[in-house]
């Protein structure tokens, strides 16, 4: 099974870069390339390449043609990375599907993707890679069943995951239109498209249910029995959810819970000034982590000083 890569952050020589013939780019974008050069001499390179290791103390480039090429035309002799380390006892074929599942991840990470494209790219993936929700969700950093609930976009009609991807609902309002037609999923959003747009996905669901009925509208739904069993429990089971919460509260157990709302309020009121605080910290100690990581002498100083930091270190430098 695959693992989610291990990220280390750190300095390598352009020299002990070998890249692979063919991500040797074959057209030149001579604009951009200029474009880039011109950066990195006014400011350096501010995005690590991605690299797996190799054979002795070598590493094998992932992602950074470019900036690899940027480099040397500006007399460079390091390049910040990322060093991924596969999974133990991978060689041979199985290292380069590595590499090259590595590489089309972040590739697919950089983009601005769509819902729709988002699970596409997904899909390619486990298609061309042979992974299972649980792989692809290690590789992206997700929960598997975010996976899942992402690819459920393709059990929708094509207005509907154009309305999904044009930010006009959520995926989750999408849910209320599971079970029907694709011609029903249609007509049932263009007839409620203003509580699809102003109401919660929660109450659309129930609000759909209850003017679609599958045993009011049978020819709606691809499953009417099937679909009419499951509402069914699904409203059970939220009765008496509603059944147990609902205990009497007296004026005085009242009056305590407004008080612990008041205070529970404050207190996230504070801990939110504390963690916008926390993040303009982050940004400035996140040059000073720079200029240390990228200075051996300093890195050197640091290790030898303050040795017990050093894994504190490792783990900050995955942040920035």
């Amino acid at each position: 099974m695959t693992t989610a890569p291990k990220l280390k952050w750190r300095e390598v020589a352009i020299s002990q870069i070998d890249v692979p013939r063919e991500y040797v780019r074959k057209q030149p974008n001579d604009d951009a390339d200029k474009a880039l050069a011109a950066s990195v001499k006014l400011s350096g390179i501010h995005q690590p390449l991605a690299v797996i290791p190799s054979a002795q103390g070598r590493f094998t480039l992932v992602k950074g043609t470019r900036r690899i090429a940027a480099a040397e035309e500006n007399g460079l002799d390091k390049v910040p990375v990322i060093v991924n380390f596969p999974p133990p006892g991978t060689t041979g074929k199985a290292l380069k599907d590595y590499r090259n599942r590595l590489r089309f991840i972040l590739d697919s990470k950089r983009q601005d993707l769509t819902p729709s494209q988002e699970v596409a790219v997904i899909e390619e993936a486990q298609r061309t890679f042979k992974l299972n929700n649980k792989e692809i969700a290690a590789l992206l950093g997700w929960d598997p069943a975010t996976v899942t609930n992402k690819k459920r976009i393709n059990h929708y009609a094509k207005p509907i995951r154009a309305a999904i991807d044009n930010g006009e609902i959520s995926l989750h309002h999408a849910f209320a239109l599971d079970g029907l037609r694709p011609a029903a999923q249609v007509k049932v959003f263009s007839e409620m498209r203003s509580e699809f747009l102003s109401e919660s996905g929660r109450k659309v669901q129930g609000l759909v249910r209850k003017r679609y009925a599958p045993s009011k509208h049978p020819e709606m739904w691809d499953a009417p029995d099937k679909s009419a069993e499951k509402i069914s429990k699904r409203v059970t089971k939220r009765k008496q959810l509603i059944q147990v919460r609902s205990t009497p509260v007296s004026a005085k157990e009242l009056d305590s819970l407004n008080s612990d709302l008041e205070m529970l309020q404050t207190e996230f009121e504070d801990n939110k000034a504390m963690i916008e605080h926390a993040n303009v910290l982050l940004q400035r100690v996140g040059v000073i982590h720079r200029a240390v990581s990228n200075d051996e002498t300093l890195l050197d100083y640091v290790s030898a000083k303050w040795p017990e930091h050093v894994p504190a270190l490792e783990r900050f430098s995955e942040l920035v």
